[in-house]
């Protein structure tokens, strides 16, 4: 993963991983797939994401990434974190401007 790459047993080892702790652990999981999956996952609502806000900009960009993504299909922003700053990173994907 550190390559940037990453194989089907990987993906599945870490979701499986995530499968089996709580929210709280997988937030405070070394591994960023399984950060991902739980930024992605429902039991986190929006409050919570809000709260995450306010310490995003220390994140990795990718964890940043997928935050702007969730937040932004909640409908909701973040707390004290631009969403726009990663918009253009996002590929292909067309967000709406929620701003």
């Amino acid at each position: 993963m550190d390559l940037g790459l990453l194989d089907q047993c990987c993906f599945y080892q870490a979701f499986t991983e995530f499968d089996h702790q709580s929210i709280e652990k997988s937030l405070a999981s070394d591994n960023l797939l399984i950060r991902i999956f739980v930024l992605l996952d429902r039991r986190v609502g929006k409050r919570r994401l809000q709260k995450m806000g306010l310490e995003m900009n220390h994140e990795p960009t990718v964890i940043q990434m997928f935050y702007t993504i969730r937040v932004e299909a909640e409908g909701i922003g973040g707390l004290g974190y631009k969403l726009h700053q990663h918009r253009e990173n996002l590929g292909g994907i067309k967000m709406p401007a929620s701003e």
